[in-house]
């Protein structure tokens, strides 16, 4: 039997491996898990409706989890959304950021004692959150009373004719079960649609993987991974007749 092993780089290299995504009939399926989860909780018209509003905006390059980048160490900081925000606007991103409506009394609240001078903070808060330049915008969208906003930044990844990638740190451990979808579709999903970040030494972006460590197939081999290292079997399609 023909066969190699070869190094991720060098499979890298040649583009015989990739970053997997879900295919449209899994990003179907995590839709429709989403809209039951929300169906669940009596906020079933609130997803729809943000879903409606979602499809007749222009493409949003990154979903910013407002609510889990904001908070640092049982701190809410306002600075941590807006050094993230302007990080993917100076790429030329279009960027939707999703607050809880606890994240928003947040913003009004995060800068002073004084209430004149929190709500002024607040109300700069906001609008330093939405903003257009020539190549690119950024959106703040607000998630009503009593509905969990991880089910709307997680719905702006899947949307369909969409290619939107979510920031957050969130392991979203308490998500898998409720929704009840195939794990390895849900860690399929985390892989290639979740972005987290780095908070030390400074607040910055990870970038995604560049592939996914899992059997696929290109125009000439398959290519399996090797469990505990970063070598592959790749096995030519004729080896396999």
């Amino acid at each position: 039997m023909l066969r190699s092993l070869v190094g991720s780089e060098m499979c890298i290299r040649d583009r015989e491996i990739r970053l997997l995504d879900l295919s449209e009939t899994e990003r179907k399926q995590f839709r429709e898990a989403l809209f039951n989860q929300a169906a669940n909780n009596g906020s079933l018209e609130n997803l729809e409706r943000f879903a409606a509003w979602l499809e007749s905006q222009p493409p949003f390059e990154k979903v910013v989890d407002v609510a889990n980048v904001a908070w640092c160490n049982g701190t809410f900081k306002v600075a941590n959304v807006e050094k993230i925000r302007s990080d993917l606007m100076a790429r030329g991103e279009n960027v939707l950021l999703i607050l809880s409506a606890h994240s928003r009394y947040k913003f009004f609240t995060s800068t002073s004692n004084d209430r004149t001078t929190r709500q002024t903070s607040g109300e700069l808060s906001l609008k330093m959150l939405d903003e257009q330049t020539s190549t690119c915008r950024s959106t703040s969208s607000i998630t009503p009373k009593r509905c969990n906003d991880d089910l709307y930044w997680m719905y702006a990844t899947v949307a369909e004719n969409r290619n939107t990638i979510a920031v957050t740190n969130d392991l979203m451990r308490d998500h898998h079960r409720p929704m009840r979808i195939k794990y390895k579709t849900f860690q399929r999903w985390r892989h290639c649609r979740v972005m987290g970040y780095e908070t030390k030494p400074e607040l910055e972006l990870k970038p995604l993987p560049r592939y996914s460590k899992a059997m696929q197939e290109s125009e000439t081999c398959w290519h399996i991974p090797a469990k505990e290292s970063n070598l592959w079997l790749s096995l030519p399609h004729a080896a396999c007749l």
